[in-house]
């Protein structure tokens, strides 16, 4: 019975740090560039029941002890294409990641959302530096992003975005403000043949609707958990205070 109690608290723990996901996804439904994550839910071993009442022991099957949330995996399947009226605007097509400086090193991103800060370079929403095949890139106010990824300012041709690509894009880690950076697992960048889609930003791969549906499967889940928790504790009572009576 305890054992019991025990899944059950295992599986409502595990619909919490499910919960972490999912609010994460939705609050960033909106999020230029931002990817999606799903729980990894795993079991915990199970347990070989046999009955050894009257003769030789004759497995009767297994016994779940409950399961948690092993992790959660990036889901880097791109999302749609928004345009937008903004000359530094722009969108990867395929499979690929702008690259920034951070104080951390290079970092990554999908969100094509750039601006010029006050010492003319083109930046991050967040004030990252975007880098092109020479480095930072700077350019006039008049800056505008070609669909080769060259940055053109007036008619002078200032950069190319670098645009790379990973052969494990899974081992990507993510760092926050729509960043990841590449860990031992993704494997070095190398550089992607992609084309931009300049007036054009790539909106989060989350449907909104998809997250409200786990969401409601995920409370259904846990107040099952709950029930069979409650009931595990009254029936435990019960039991305790029949055997005081004897």
């Amino acid at each position: 019975m305890l054992r019991g109690i025990y899944a059950a608290g295992a599986g409502m723990a595990a619909g919490l740090d499910q919960l972490d996901v999912i609010a994460d996804n939705a609050a960033n439904a909106q999020t230029p560039g931002f990817k999606g994550c799903i729980p990894v839910v795993k079991g915990f071993h199970s347990l070989l029941l046999s009955r050894v009442r009257d003769g030789p022991a004759v497995e009767v099957g297994g016994l779940s002890t409950g399961a948690a949330v092993e992790g959660a995996v990036t889901d880097f399947t791109p999302g749609p294409l928004r345009p937008v009226e903004d000359p530094l605007a722009v969108a990867l097509t395929g499979p690929g990641f702008f690259v920034v400086q951070t104080p951390g090193g290079e970092a990554y991103t999908r969100n094509g959302m750039f601006r010029l800060d006050a010492g003319g370079r083109l930046v991050t929403g967040t004030g990252y530096p975007v880098l092109g095949e020479r480095g930072p890139v700077a350019a006039g106010p008049d800056a505008s992003i070609l669909a080769s990824g060259e940055v053109v300012s007036g008619d002078r041709v200032v950069d190319r975005l670098r645009v790379v690509e990973f052969a494990r894009p899974e081992g990507l880690q993510r760092v926050g403000d729509g960043l990841f950076v590449a860990g031992p697992e993704a494997g070095p960048p190398r550089p992607a043949e992609a084309v931009l889609a300049p007036g054009f930003v790539e909106s989060a791969n989350v449907n909104p609707v998809t997250e409200m549906v786990r969401l409601i499967a995920l409370l259904r889940a846990y107040e099952a958990c709950q029930k069979a928790l409650r009931v595990q504790d009254d029936t435990l009572g019960q039991a305790v205070r029949e055997i005081a009576r004897i």
